[in-house]
């Protein structure tokens, strides 16, 4: 308690865990890919793909009641985020080795309402706002225009003896 009570400036210990598991759950300091530039980075491309994938899985297991999952639009702009400079910057003009034109603001696009600047995903000409497109690429949905084969078969971990799920399971195999 005396480690915590120093730690973390709390007097009592339920504040004091609170400080403790708020710490430990923080994402600290993202780096590049926590940031808005993120698609500049070649590495963003197949890391954004298996991000989806384990959302994909959680949302599956979360529907079959194996898993909580919020699914609550949340987002909220704070000043304390480790990567937030407080600047937007537009990459429009930007050729070869230049520098965008940056201002301070927000950068946009984040909240549930906020229409995703892609469209047309079907061919119907649609446009979808952030929320719609979340249940867009719902593993449930019906106008999903793509599926994983599978979410607990890593062949590439598989082949240096990584595995995540017991093979003796089926029952856990998705």
């Amino acid at each position: 308690h005396h480690f915590l009570t120093d730690s973390f400036e709390c007097d009592d210990e339920e504040t004091c865990l609170e400080r403790a598991i708020g710490f430990m759950a923080h994402v600290g300091h993202a780096g590049e890919m926590f940031t808005s530039a993120a698609p500049y980075d070649p590495i963003f491309w197949p890391i954004h793909g298996l991000a989806d994938r384990f959302l994909q899985l959680k949302r599956l297991q979360a529907y079959d009641g194996l898993t909580t999952l919020d699914e609550t639009w949340g987002y909220e702009h704070s000043a304390y985020t480790p990567s937030d400079t407080r600047h937007v910057c537009d990459w429009s003009d930007v050729e070869g080795m230049q520098m965008p034109t940056c201002s301070v603001g927000t950068c946009p696009g984040h909240k549930s309402n906020d229409i995703i600047p892609w469209s047309n995903f079907i061919g119907d000409d649609e446009s979808y706002t952030n929320v719609e497109f979340y249940d867009f690429v719902s593993p449930l949905s019906e106008d999903m225009p793509y599926v994983y084969d599978t979410f607990t078969v890593w062949p590439g971990c598989s082949a240096q003896g990584l595995d995540f799920w017991s093979t003796d399971d089926d029952s856990r195999r998705i």
